[in-house]
């Protein structure tokens, strides 16, 4: 008889990455995947221990799943990821046995890189190619690193997950040709930091970012590569020259800045002033005039002033970038941050938050009302009773504007699922536009 296996995942596309290789490892004459967690023999949860606000999130789950296991014994219970190792680091939790204490019902936990280590313990090979996909069988997100060196202030990773460590160039082209070969269209590249690619290499010069790009921009199949969570400290400039010249590379930078203060940034430990990061966003827009640059913030870090803030509203306002995603300052055990005596208030912080997200909500819907008459290239996801529903070449999935064409008599046969079709522009919000 089948085992039947229901993988859980929290938390970022990295984590949706490995959940994908491990979905790929089960033999499928000796496992069958089922949604209800209730019908498994074996749960497997993949955690997120980011943010203080996660690891509650990532409690009540396990807590959940552990009153499931009370009333059915033989269930085998795993929780796996970075949770694990977060609270395996003695710089943040004294009492290695902390997790095995608070949920006693669960039968093993693993570490972040514990992939091959779990499916051994369920009688798996482990794979390295994806036949699984969870996020989109039209997407799909291409983890060309994992770990980081950095020590900003606010992020937990490098306590989580230890150094930067680049896949090797092979694997990661292999993986894209197999998803590619399998009807992916889009393929999104992520890492804690992507453009600092093969700078942990012996042959850095020969095995970087710009080289990668350039390879699985020779994938004829893929008709969309978009970069995330680059840096601007290792940003390469002739990654935007490459953007220009090859037509499956999306116009879209996504490159966390947290903000623009010189202040704030030497107390996050960023390691790039102002004038640089203007410097840059000024020659992305010069050498590619169509692209699209989103951008993450914090606001409330201690010691933001509200000079420093005022800065950062203006940066905005001036800038105008086209996504941008704010976020209120979390104080972080085992980070510099959480050291500083001179937290913010959380009035502070909500006050600030909401200035900024009524600013962005003001820039982006002036930017969508000029796309009104415009032709765009939409992936077609998803269709309801109303709507089909996609995304243009300049929006990351889940977190970017959405597009919505109204679903008819007429259409309803010509738009094709999975497929990039040109639609014009005819209406907006703040957050959406309509096309038909």
């Amino acid at each position: 008889m089948k085992k039947r296996i229901c993988i859980l995942t929290l938390g970022c596309p990295k984590n949706i990455v490995d959940t994908e290789f491990l979905m790929s490892s089960f033999d499928k004459e000796k496992f069958v995947f089922t949604e209800i967690i209730e019908d498994a023999d074996v749960i497997l949860l993949n955690t997120c221990g980011f943010l203080q606000s996660s690891i509650e999130e990532n409690f009540a789950y396990i807590e959940a799943l552990q009153n499931l296991k009370s009333k059915k014994s033989e269930l085998q219970l795993i929780v796996f990821g970075c949770l694990v190792s977060r609270f395996n680091n003695s710089k943040i939790k004294s009492h290695s046995k902390f997790l095995t204490k608070k949920f006693p019902l669960v039968n093993k936990f693993f570490p972040v890189f514990s992939l091959e280590q779990i499916a051994e313990y369920l009688d798996a090979n482990y794979s390295k190619i994806r036949t699984d996909l969870l996020a989109s069988q039209y997407y799909a997100y291409l983890k060309i690193s994992d770990g980081c060196n950095r020590k900003c202030a606010f992020c937990t990773i490098p306590n989580i997950k230890g150094k930067y460590k680049s896949q090797t160039k092979n694997d990661l082209l292999e993986d894209a040709k197999t998803l590619a070969n399998s009807g992916v269209r889009e393929l999104i590249l992520i890492g804690q930091e992507t453009t600092n690619y093969g700078n942990d290499f012996a042959k850095k010069d020969e095995i970087n970012f710009y080289n990668l790009l350039f390879e699985l921009s020779e994938i004829e199949q893929l008709q969309w590569i978009r970069i995330m969570y680059a840096h601007p400290n290792s940003f390469d400039e002739r990654i935007l020259d490459l953007m220009s010249e090859r037509k499956n590379i999306c116009k879209y930078i996504d490159i966390p800045l947290q903000h623009i203060s010189d202040n704030v940034l030497r107390a996050m430990k960023r390691g790039t002033p102002n004038h640089k990061i203007k410097s840059l966003l000024e020659k992305m827009r010069k050498i590619v005039p169509e692209i699209r640059i989103r951008s993450t913030f914090i606001v409330g870090f201690p010691n933001e002033t509200e000079a420093d803030f005022q800065e950062l509203y203006n940066f905005l306002n001036e800038y105008k970038l086209d996504r941008v995603g704010i976020f209120k300052y979390s104080a972080e055990i085992g980070t510099a941050g959480f050291e500083n005596k001179n937290q913010i208030s959380d009035e502070i912080k909500n006050e600030r938050f909401a200035k900024l997200m009524e600013l962005q909500q003001a820039i982006s819907l002036e930017k969508n009302k000029n796309l009104v008459g415009q032709k765009l290239d939409i992936l077609i996801e998803d269709f309801d009773d109303n709507f089909f529903k996609g995304r243009t070449k300049f929006d990351a999935p889940e977190i970017d504007n959405g597009v919505l064409i109204k679903r008819t008599a007429k259409n309803k046969n010509k738009i094709k699922l999975g497929e990039i079709q040109t639609f014009t522009v005819v209406d907006y919000s703040e957050y959406d536009i309509y096309c038909e």
